[in-house]
């Protein structure tokens, strides 16, 4: 029975947090802004040491200028230059953290980890409780 508990709690965790990346995403707001830097990092990748990136992109988002990070390092963003015109998605309520247009459709991978768990929770409690019970 602990099994299926903790199952319903990890699906109501991952509608939780479903609910949260949509309403996010639904309340971006598009701005056209200029990439000011490119922070690096080394991250560890299984056993390779991997350099990640994240641009900071100054905009003007109709109160004040706002200087942004990326919402992620990621080694894919390292091919952007200091002065390049880009076009991004930002959340009014947190103007400080930005996403790029391509990324904007993504599914929030946490989420999906949580109905994943909830499910094989469930599954495995129904499975107990047949052997067992």
């Amino acid at each position: 029975m602990g099994f299926i508990i903790f199952g319903l709690l990890a699906l109501a965790a991952g509608a939780f947090l479903l609910y949260g990346h949509k309403s996010r995403r639904a309340s971006m707001t598009e701005y056209q802004g200029t990439v000011i830097g490119v922070r690096e990092k080394m991250q560890k990748k299984g056993y390779l040491l991997v350099k990640a990136y994240c641009p900071v992109v100054k905009y003007d988002n109709g109160k004040r200028e706002v200087t942004a990070d990326h919402h992620s390092y990621d080694q894919l963003l390292g091919n952007f230059r200091e002065g390049d015109l880009v076009t991004i998605f930002a959340d009014p309520r947190l103007p400080k953290t930005f996403y790029f247009p391509e990324e904007n459709g993504r599914a929030c991978y946490e989420a999906v980890a949580a109905f994943i768990a909830g499910g094989a929770l469930i599954a495995l409690g129904i499975v107990f409780e047949i052997l067992i019970g």
